[in-house]
């Protein structure tokens, strides 16, 4: 009965957009249902063909949910086709291994993991072919060097440092059977000495035991426009409370030229919102914390 109902909310409407309509293809591809070869055929015909590459993107649509979709066009074709759709499925393969990074992931969590599982299956599927394949890469200062691509080790990866990097990297292939090369370039910048956007000094006035004040004055030090918004908190020791009467009055909710925005409390920290710094000029606020009997 929950299989039927399934079914029957899936074909209810053709999904109108690629998303969609690939992740349904795929969940009907698990079930087995013959409509999954329509919506197959259906994203083929939306497809964005770039050179040897094939993806799905729609107008304003992310560039992870573009990864997600072309993830669930290669899960459901090769459950659908199985390894007759390796062909078939090499230009989308080509682009989403375009979009990984340096660390072997994508943009989010949830492309990430569709991504992977769907390379993963095409590898299962490719890796059941015969394979012996030799691969020369070579640079223009000279250096060269080569790898073997076999049965024994054609799910490892295996690396080449370059000594130095290249303006051209030329890599050949010969024999049978398919890989995936990725380069990859690391170096380090000179790290900018950070910089202070605020200067901040507290202060306790009026060292009276039972009433304190707490004087908290802030500058902005970045030349040009104002800062925007600017949290502030202040926490208290146990046993003093903030007085909401010396608050208000440095608020906009009863003094004329208010320093604060407003301001909360969360626990025993009180948080401030000044309105925005202009730089060079520094505002304070002070308020009273009475002791609070335990």
């Amino acid at each position: 009965m929950a299989y039927d109902s399934g079914v029957i909310c899936l074909l209810a409407e053709p999904p109108a957009d690629s998303y969609t309509l690939a992740l349904s293809a795929y969940a009907l591809a698990l079930l087995q249902h013959p409509k999954a070869s329509e919506y197959l055929d259906s994203l083929e015909s939306r497809a964005v063909i770039s050179g040897d590459t094939m993806h799905w993107q729609e107008s304003g649509e992310s560039a992870a949910t573009a990864i997600e979709t072309a993830g669930y066009v290669i899960l459901a074709m090769l459950k659908s086709y199985g390894v007759s759709a390796i062909n078939r499925l090499l230009p989308v393969v080509r682009w989403v291994l375009e979009q990984r990074n340096h660390n072997g992931g994508f943009i989010s969590t949830q492309d990430t993991v569709v991504a992977l599982q769907a390379l993963s299956e095409y590898a299962k599927h490719v890796t059941s072919a015969p394979k012996n394949l030799a691969l020369e890469a070579r640079t223009e200062n000279g250096f060269s060097a080569r790898l073997r691509i076999g049965k024994d080790n054609c799910l490892l990866q295996q690396e080449i440092k370059l000594p130095r990097p290249p303006v051209i990297l030329v890599v050949e292939a010969s024999g049978t059977g398919c890989a995936f090369i990725q380069s990859t370039l690391r170096y380090n910048v000179l790290s900018l000495r950070n910089s202070s956007r605020f200067d901040l000094s507290v202060l306790v006035l009026d060292l009276d035991c039972h009433r304190p004040r707490l004087s908290v004055c802030g500058r902005y030090l970045v030349p040009g426009s104002s800062s925007g918004m600017v949290t502030v908190e202040a926490g208290l020791i146990s046993g003093y409370t903030a007085d909401t009467n010396s608050l208000d009055h440095v608020s906009s909710r009863k003094s004329s030229q208010p320093v604060l925005r407003r301001y909360g409390k969360y626990r025993n920290v009180r948080r401030f919102w000044p309105h925005s710094r202009t730089r060079g000029r520094q505002h304070c606020a002070s308020r009273r914390s009475p002791k609070r009997l335990l």
